[in-house]
């Protein structure tokens, strides 16, 4: 009997000692053109593991100090950089896309997508603080829609505003 209240012990321990899976958009500038991708990062203790678009990561974070690599069928990257609370500054050490046995180096920034809030539904009022009448990929996220996210807009589009 005392075995099974242990498995059932560190059964419900096991979620509290977890941590926190968080979403980033990681910006590479390449030669003045900024890509974007997403990376997914889960830090335990000083050991950082997730995924770059999808490819396996593996580093550590010390001190803010974060360092981790990934590699495709084609290239292997690494970054490094300081990590503050939501944002991270660096550089990523990459094959030149032209010549792949060559390596080179971009600045790279990023930020981190909220995380989704606790409780149920929730209502969230967003008022635009500017606009833009074009796609414009560099502008950051304003609203992270989650299921059971109600949303009312009020902003102005090019015929007037609208609510």
């Amino acid at each position: 009997m005392k075995q099974l209240g242990m498995i059932l012990l560190l059964c419900c321990a096991a979620p509290a000692i977890a941590h926190a899976e968080q979403s980033w958009v990681l910006a590479t500038d390449l030669w003045g053109t900024r890509t974007y991708q997403t990376l997914t990062l889960n830090i335990k203790d000083q050991v950082v593991t997730g995924n770059l678009d999808g490819d396996e990561i593996t580093g550590t974070l010390k001190d803010g100090n974060l360092v981790f690599a990934t590699s495709d069928a084609t290239n292997r990257v690494s970054v490094t950089g300081t990590m503050k609370s939501n944002s991270l500054a660096g550089v990523a050490d990459m094959a030149d896309t032209n010549t792949p046995s060559v390596r080179v180096k971009h600045s790279v920034t990023a930020y981190r997508i909220p995380d989704r809030p606790k409780g149920g539904p929730t209502r969230y009022d967003f008022v635009p603080r500017d606009y833009s009448n074009t796609f414009d990929p560099h502008r950051c996220i304003c609203v992270t829609r989650h299921i059971a996210l109600r949303s009312y807009l009020f902003g102005v589009a090019g015929g007037g505003v609208f609510d």
